[in-house]
């Protein structure tokens, strides 16, 4: 692959690369950032690689995969007290909850999913697969995708309501 190349496919698929990441590291904006990062200076590194693959994009996302994977091995527990702060002042869940916004609502509604709806609406609707692509990912048929797709967002709808 080229640098051009590789230019293009930076730019197409930073920010899906990104929000895989993101959503898996809890929302956690620095550490997406960086582990984003991590992925695409592992390909600029391994550009020849990308010439030899049918599917550069399926690579990174196993690239990310992965670092998702050495991130939580060698994560230690540690407590940023900033991100806490807000949780000590005795306040109800309803106001933490409006200070910590949808996203956080989102990530826990998702986390409460089965692991294959969660994975369907993430490459759907995070990371912008076609139902095709999910399909071929995941060894089903497109028809059947689009169903579990829909039937995982109502329950995604249900959970956030509740």
């Amino acid at each position: 692959m080229q640098r051009k190349q590789f230019q293009k496919l930076y730019t197409t698929l930073f920010d899906p690369i990104y929000r895989f990441i993101y959503f898996r590291v809890g929302g956690d904006v620095e550490v997406a950032e960086d582990l984003t990062s991590e992925v695409f200076m592992k390909a600029l590194e391994h550009i020849e690689k990308l010439d030899e693959d049918n599917h550069p994009k399926a690579w990174l996302y196993t690239v990310a995969r992965n670092k998702l994977k050495n991130h939580y091995r060698d994560k230690k527990v540690e407590v940023d007290i900033d991100k806490v702060a807000p949780f000590l002042e005795g306040e109800d869940g309803r106001v933490m909850l409006e200070k910590l916004g949808d996203e956080h609502v989102l990530l826990e509604a998702m986390d409460r999913l089965e692991k294959e709806d969660r994975r369907i609406i993430e490459m759907k609707h995070l990371e912008g697969f076609s139902f095709k692509d999910i399909a071929e990912i995941l060894g089903k048929k497109p028809g059947a995708i689009r169903v579990k797709s829909h039937r995982a967002m109502k329950k995604l709808r249900k959970l956030i309501k509740v």
